[in-house]
């Protein structure tokens, strides 16, 4: 990239005007298929500080048609950054006709960021549009729409929201074994089972849905398959937006290499049930000092070394397991518990 760097210190010593400098880099990125030297491109277009139309109208073109997420978010942070005034219209159309999670997380987060008060009403319509596909409310869908956006970042390339999403919810819901995966009632989440590579089989072997949905223990099923079928994330990290889960009673989050929860999380008011077995937790997570309405929580085989005596706050709580940890001494609260 010291090319890219050569380019940038011209404009800034005046060596070269940045109308010259931008050109050079706009043809540099065009004739590139690597995305990282793209990135680099669309970073030192952002360094000369040119603020031209046939900029925009580069990064515009970027934004709604470029098949790769990452120059597309990074054309919609330098649209909104350089051209605040003529963002409109672009992240307009991104509401109305874009499918790729990873853009639509971005945008909305923009338009949230910026206050952009003309685009809020679309959101809202895209929100309700989107829940009426997944029948569920609106709000609650702000969390799917993170969870799609988990999957295209791992997928690495061309990734939509379509029918087969919508198909893939639908057959969440009918999975029962031995618990629910995603149990909607009148249109709120009251179950989600959550294991991202899990998940992502599911959506890669579509085809093999209805032979799996026979089997009494899927979960155990799935994590045979997983060992030869599928490679498997190393980390990942809970939206955020699970706090808009606001009757969420059942959350299953085992098997996901989890090291932290997100502290929003702790604002499930609702929640009665937590399994975090088999993750890389180190101690428990503050937020779940904050679940007032939990009765059971799973911390089984992690890397805990330490339950705290301010856990026995919780006033609901009836079952903690904590086998498979490195816990040297059980605190006397829960051997009570046990007894």
């Amino acid at each position: 990239m010291s090319y890219l760097n050569k380019i940038v210190s011209k404009v800034k010593e005046q060596k070269i005007s940045k109308i010259h400098g931008g050109n050079i880099i706009i043809e540099i990125f065009q004739n590139s298929i690597n995305i990282q030297k793209r990135l680099h491109c669309l970073k030192a277009l952002d360094k000369i500080l040119l603020t031209n139309q046939k900029v925009f109208e580069f990064l515009e073109n970027l934004l709604i048609s470029d098949e790769n997420a990452k120059i597309r978010i990074k054309a919609a942070d330098l649209i909104i950054k350089k051209f605040p005034n003529l963002s409109i219209n672009s992240f307009e159309w991104i509401i109305e006709n874009a499918t790729s999670p990873l853009v639509l997380q971005k945008v909305f987060h923009l338009i949230k960021r910026e206050e952009i008060t003309s685009l809020k009403k679309e959101l809202i319509k895209w929100f309700y549009k989107f829940g009426n596909k997944l029948n569920i409310d609106p709000n609650e869908t702000k969390f799917i729409l993170d969870l799609e956006a988990l999957f295209e970042k791992e997928e690495n390339n061309s990734y939509n929201i379509n029918n087969q999403t919508y198909q893939f919810y639908e057959f969440l819901r009918e999975l029962k074994s031995p618990r629910h995966w995603f149990l909607v009632k009148d249109c709120h989440i009251l179950e989600l089972k959550f294991s991202f590579n899990k998940w992502k089989y599911l959506r890669k072997y579509s085809g093999q849905r209805n032979e799996l949905k026979k089997y009494k223990d899927l979960d155990m099923m799935l994590s045979l398959l997983l060992n030869n079928k599928i490679s498997q994330t190393e980390s990942i990290k809970i939206p955020n937006t699970i706090s808009m889960l606001k009757k969420l009673k059942k959350l299953d989050l085992s098997n996901n290499n989890l090291q932290n929860l997100p502290q929003s999380l702790g604002y499930l008011d609702q929640l009665e049930y937590l399994n975090l077995s088999y993750n890389y937790f180190k101690s428990l997570p503050s937020c779940i000092f904050n679940l007032t309405h939990l009765k059971i929580l799973n911390l089984s085989n992690n890397e805990i070394e330490l339950i705290p005596s301010s856990l026995q706050s919780l006033p609901h709580l009836e079952v903690v397991n904590i086998k498979g940890n490195k816990i040297n001494s059980i605190p006397n609260f829960l051997q009570e518990m046990s007894n």
